[in-house]
């Protein structure tokens, strides 16, 4: 079994460092110890900094188990911590604008071990760290929280009992080997949302896949082909993903529709029945990987004509700016709590995508 601890503590022999001490003492297996004082990492600047930040992406990688370790500043882990931390954007950077998933597949224990000499205030540095250890793919088992240590005198590195035993307690939960990842886990960590900024190219790759679809399925079998979503609204933050339309004519077989489309490229979503009077009944994914998103990611919504409420949202949104920012806003939000929950997401939009489309109609109609 493999631990990595990152200490943030500047003293060699404070309350922070003894209580690391203790819980080296239970532990199998290697421990690596990073102390954010001494490794020579720089603050995230830039992606392609080379520095010791490289050996600990490797030990992040390969860890069972992810120690936070701090004393408590002012209500918070120290700045050298959170500065060493702030390299863990190298993670988000290259899930956002090169749709790969660094970090492995494997499952993490993470705790949290705290000293705090202060005023007893511990939530936010408890907050945080439970986020860092989320950003490792560390799942969170429990923490230690030693208050008052400006209380113990000067060179007394005695942890008091019930300290020692949360340690012992700690110890044993991180012995435990995580369980394998579930197929649903898999696919929230490798499809996780992603929220990037207006590309003016998303008309292009829309332009593009009609293009594809038409040669595929037959010009003289489609109605309609549009492009919707938050991509297809100029200025506005979207999900890298183009959202299609396809309207079919209601001669068309579903069954060979969806012959007409290599299965190994579009991956066909579809729920029980071939009638597509239901909302959403069929739809293609084109783009998605065996470990990730590729370069350019399509979904293809299948409709018979007159099904097509997403355009009056595409129409309410490019008409009106407003609309569009508070729509923004919503999904940075959701984004902090739904970033690997994909219906939780779209789900929590509903309400507010029926509120505009409900504008849009009535606009529409007078």
């Amino acid at each position: 079994m493999k631990t990595l601890i990152f200490n943030g503590s500047p003293r060699n022999n404070g309350g922070t460092a003894t209580l690391i001490k203790e819980l080296e003492k239970s532990l199998a297996g290697d421990v690596n110890v990073i102390s954010s004082y001494k490794a020579n990492i720089s603050p995230c600047i830039d992606c392609s900094l080379d520095d010791e930040m490289q050996k600990v992406y490797r030990l992040i990688d390969e860890a069972d188990n992810i120690i936070i370790a701090s004393p408590i500043y002012f209500g918070e882990l120290t700045g050298s911590l959170l500065s060493l931390m702030s390299r863990l954007q190298f993670y988000y950077v290259a899930r956002k604008f090169r749709n790969t998933e660094i970090l492995s597949a494997k499952k993490r224990n993470g705790a949290l071990i705290l000293a705090d000499g202060g005023d007893g205030y511990a939530d936010n540095a408890m907050s945080m760290g439970k986020s860092l250890l989320r950003k490792m793919k560390s799942e969170f088992i429990g923490s230690v929280y030693f208050s008052g240590t400006e209380n113990v005198p000067k060179n007394n590195t005695a942890v008091p009992e019930h300290i020692l035993a949360e340690i012992k307690e700690i110890s044993i939960n991180l012995s435990k080997i995580p369980a394998a990842e579930t197929d649903h886990e898999r696919q929230a960590r490798i499809y996780p949302i992603i929220l990037s900024e207006y590309n003016p190219a998303w008309p292009q790759w829309f332009a593009e896949e009609k293009a594809n679809l038409e040669q595929l399925i037959g010009i003289e079998n489609i109605a309609r082909i549009s492009h919707f979503g938050s991509t297809s609204v100029p200025g506005l933050t979207a999900k890298p993903t183009v959202d299609i339309l396809l309207e079919i004519a209601t001669t068309v077989d579903i069954e060979e529709l969806i012959a007409s489309l290599p299965n190994k490229e579009y991956i066909c979503l579809r729920k029980e029945g071939n009638s597509l009077s239901e909302h959403d009944r069929v739809m293609f994914l084109k783009g998605y990987l065996s470990d990730g998103f590729a370069d350019k990611v399509f979904h293809i919504h299948v409709r018979y004509p007159g099904n097509y409420d997403e355009l009056y949202f595409r129409d309410y949104l490019i008409s009106h700016p407003e609309a569009a920012v508070e729509y923004t806003d919503l999904k940075r939000n959701l984004f902090k709590d739904y970033e690997h929950d994909r219906d939780g997401y779209t789900a929590a939009k509903g309400a507010f995508i029926k509120k505009i489309t409900d504008k849009a109609r009535k606009e529409k109609s007078t």
